[in-house]
């Protein structure tokens, strides 16, 4: 699930994303993970759409579609929007330091967003859902 402006703003295709994120869901299935589907918006942030994060438009999507029990299910992400979408779908959530969450870390506080869990990096993101889900 991902905003995709760039797409609105111009800056690349949609044919460019699909291209990236075929190449990404190929490495990841070298490495046993499957990836049942891909959700993006493509609007500029000035669009008025019920797809962009943190709408949850996408989550009622897959919620029609797939068997997801919301009380084990993680949003992770790193950007303030990744983590209000998993607060808005009934989703715990990590907000990751990496990519875009180190320059945007400080909106949470600002916008009085609050995480499940910080971490700072998928690695160590795995292992505090873990440790999280061995305490409840």
């Amino acid at each position: 699930m991902s905003n995709q402006s760039g797409i609105g703003r111009g800056y690349y295709e949609e044919k460019d994303f699909w291209n990236f994120t075929n190449r990404l869901l190929a490495e990841l299935e070298l490495h046993h993970i499957n990836v049942e589907a891909v959700f993006f918006c493509p609007h500029h942030p000035d669009v008025d759409c019920n797809c962009r994060k943190p709408n949850t438009q996408f989550m009622e999507e897959i919620l029609s579609e797939y068997e997801l029990d919301l009380n084990n299910s993680w949003m992770i992400g790193d950007h303030p929007s990744d983590v209000q979408f998993g607060i808005n779908a009934g989703l715990k959530t990590v907000y990751l330091f990496t990519g875009h969450g180190e320059k945007h870390g400080k909106e949470l506080e600002e916008k009085e967003i609050e995480p499940t869990i910080t971490a700072r990096n998928f690695l160590e993101a795995a292992h505090s859902i873990k440790s999280y889900s061995e305490i409840r």
